[in-house]
């Protein structure tokens, strides 16, 4: 009986042994910070926007502190000879923060800051600052 079972056992373990899983290799790799993209790129058309009027982009952004950046990709309108405001509006105030652009184009990597704007939650926009209707388009990002 001794040699049974010492027959059954030695026949589990040449079996099972080709069965054993081996550790996984870890091999690290580079990460190239300098291809990542950390935020998107919005768009924010604007076409016959009539003086004194705005265009409202569709993200919600809480601003706190002061630690936020529009950055503009690219902005051109037309005319050129009109003025823009690129900005904020307050979403509860209704109060409107930005630069005044002119000349049809706006220069790209731009940035805006917050730090004069209250806590809350914002919007970007554009204004029409000029006296004639206007198209365009803002390419941004907010940060």
């Amino acid at each position: 009986m001794k040699k049974i079972l010492g027959l059954f056992l030695a026949c589990i373990l040449i079996f099972a042994l080709p069965l054993t899983t081996q550790a996984a290799e870890y091999v690290p790799l580079d990460l190239d910070t300098s291809a990542v993209v950390p935020y998107a790129v919005k768009s924010l058309p604007f076409s016959g926007l009539q003086a004194d009027k705005y265009a409202y982009g569709y993200d919600t952004y809480y601003i706190s502190n002061g630690d936020t950046t529009l950055t503009v990709s690219s902005c051109t309108w037309s005319p050129a000879s009109q003025d823009i405001m690129v900005g904020f509006v307050n979403k509860a105030t209704n109060v409107y923060y930005g630069v005044v652009f002119s000349g049809g184009s706006i220069t790209p990597g731009s940035v805006i800051t917050t730090a004069n704007l209250p806590d809350g939650d914002y919007l970007v926009v554009v204004g029409n600052y000029g006296d004639q209707k206007i198209s365009g388009t803002l390419q941004y990002s907010v940060t």
